[in-house]
């Protein structure tokens, strides 16, 4: 049995998330909402793991959370469930996950014994946290995953190379290496702009009409 905290915005799915871990014979030492909520409750009440929702609206990410954990409690378990194929999809803030969490996405849940395989993974240790691994979003570098981000975000190559410090030419070579690596088709009737837009908003867990 492990003392968990929960941190996530839905309401429905934090109530299902601790009826989980009762099932599983864990303890909800504490829920949240919010991550100054929680991060409050944190510093006050005693928690083994922490099960932490990424997107937690504007702001403030779930992996912002962690880092604040990691630094005040370096041996609290960190579980990190999430819509997203790859977390460095939602902010540009952290690129990066805290050492030993682990990373699962909702989709990919296929029973309750998937977070209580995550759970006690991280209290051993977890292992080098990696994004994406399962999809070609784990064969990007972080900037290719922040140009696919502004490109998403409708921003011509001129603008990205301004918001990146870096020429035209530049974004056009990196955007030519996300759409090869990605295998996005090349179709001549059909901008990759929007084939790349698509594959971003795909991932991020949004449905899209084909």
């Amino acid at each position: 049995m492990a003392k968990v905290g929960v941190l996530e915005d839905d309401s429905l799915m934090r109530l299902a998330l601790k009826e989980s871990l009762k099932a599983m014979g864990h303890e909800t030492v504490f829920d949240a909402g919010t991550a100054g909520e929680f991060v409050g409750k944190a510093r006050l009440q005693h928690i083994e793991v922490a099960l932490l929702d990424v997107h937690l609206g504007s702001g403030i990410t779930g992996i912002d959370v962690g880092f604040t954990l990691r630094g005040i409690y370096p041996n609290m378990g960190l579980v990190f469930i999430t819509s997203f194929a790859d977390p460095r999809l939602i902010s540009s803030s952290n690129l990066d996950l805290p050492q030993g969490s682990i990373y699962i996405e909702k989709a990919k849940i296929e029973s309750i014994e998937s977070i209580n395989g995550a759970i006690n993974d991280s209290l051993k240790g977890g292992g080098k946290a990696r994004f994406g691994s399962n999809s070609d979003l784990g064969m990007l570098t972080n900037k290719q995953i922040e140009v696919l981000r502004l490109v998403a975000s409708g921003l011509s190559n001129s603008q990205i190379a301004m918001e990146q410090s870096s020429t035209v030419k530049n974004i056009e070579a990196v955007i030519s290496r996300v759409i090869k690596t990605m295998g996005l088709r090349d179709i001549e009737t059909q901008n990759q702009r929007v084939h790349m837009a698509r594959a971003y908003f795909r991932y991020r867990g949004v449905k899209l009409d084909d």
